[in-house]
């Protein structure tokens, strides 16, 4: 977790430091939010629902790799063989029940984006996660219309680390 000291110097950072920039581009996880652990979660928990929970700390052997990678990489660990279309649905409903009730933005990050849309600065977010989950996500922390673009894993070809869904925004 932050200490307030960290807090401050982000907001200070931005303050003294970054350019006078028209628009910024944000990351989802690790930028506005840490919602990895959480999908670490419902990824562990949805493979219980077809027959083997694992730990969720498996998930960091995958995080950033594609939603196949990923669920075979669970369905490896689980020893289970589920039908995607059917886990899919079953893990979604999981998700956005630990969004809603865990999420948090990460710290200041609201302060700063509040910030640079005072000083008419255009904003955009950028990730390589579906577009359910960002529209999700942005509907927990009540920030579904301050974004001026929106990128997801639908807009783009080829993800990270490839530039393109950036180059997009951009």
């Amino acid at each position: 977790m932050f200490n307030d000291k960290y807090d401050y110097t982000v907001i200070e950072t931005y303050n003294l430091h970054m350019k006078n920039y028209t628009a910024y581009l944000f990351d989802m996880d690790g930028t506005l939010v840490n919602s990895e652990p959480l999908k670490a979660l419902a990824l562990s928990e949805t493979c219980g629902c077809f027959g083997k929970k694992v730990k969720p700390g498996i998930y960091k052997d995958v995080m950033g790799e594609s939603w196949t990678n990923v669920t075979n990489h669970f369905f490896t660990h689980a020893q289970i063989k589920p039908n995607i279309d059917d886990f899919n649905t079953e893990f979604r409903k999981i998700y956005e029940e630990l969004i809603r009730k865990e999420l948090k933005p990460n710290p200041n990050v609201k302060k700063l984006i509040e910030k640079l849309v005072a000083k008419n600065k255009k904003i955009g977010l950028v990730s390589s996660a579906s577009i359910w989950m960002v529209k999700q996500i942005l509907i927990q922390l009540q920030m579904s219309e301050i974004f001026d673009i929106v990128i997801s894993h639908e807009d783009v070809n080829n993800h990270k680390p490839d530039p393109e869904a950036y180059i997009l925004a951009l």
